[in-house]
């Protein structure tokens, strides 16, 4: 659908530190288990955070996994308390952490869905607007992600099963 004139270069990434700062915390975590689940959805808010926290809870229950939290600037997810199976930090370098974890839960935002292709993780979109929706069918399309949830309708049953999928072979 471009012009002639586009040249597409693909994602700009910045260099990346040496030594990513990751916490001992984080990284005891991570390295404690199986790889965990990856959720965060950026800057998206949310109305209904404690629902949204509860969802996730079940699902993780059902999935019988852990998971680490990035609640990013948005907030939309977070404030776990301590949690055996949850690990919640406020941000987090997405080069160190993706290639750790079994799959990323976001939003559709093309920089989360960017570092998932570039780490080679699936990923499952749980889109709340603008191009969240395009990112989630772009992601089905070239099979590296399940059809896409929105935050309107996801439920715990619909999430464990949309990660379920993007496990799946």
């Amino acid at each position: 659908d471009w012009p002639d004139v586009a040249h597409l270069t693909g994602f700009w990434f910045l260099p990346a530190d040496s030594k990513p700062d990751i916490p001992d915390s984080l990284r005891g975590f991570v390295d404690a288990g199986p790889p965990p689940l990856c959720l965060g959805f950026g800057s998206m808010s949310d109305d209904r955070p404690d629902e949204l926290r509860s969802i996730v809870l079940e699902a993780l229950q059902d999935l019988h996994m852990r998971a680490v939290v990035v609640t990013g600037s948005g907030a939309a997810l977070g404030d776990f308390k301590p949690h055996d199976n949850v690990h919640e930090v406020a941000f987090v370098d997405y080069r160190w952490l993706f290639p750790r974890v079994a799959a990323v839960v976001h939003q559709g935002g093309t920089g989360t869905a960017s570092y998932c292709l570039t780490a080679g993780v699936p990923q499952v979109v749980v889109g709340y607007c603008l191009d969240d929706r395009f990112w989630g069918w772009r992601m089905h399309e070239i099979g590296v992600a399940p059809s896409a949830l929105s935050r309107q309708t996801v439920t715990a049953k619909s999430l464990a099963k949309a990660v379920r999928e993007t496990l799946s072979d």
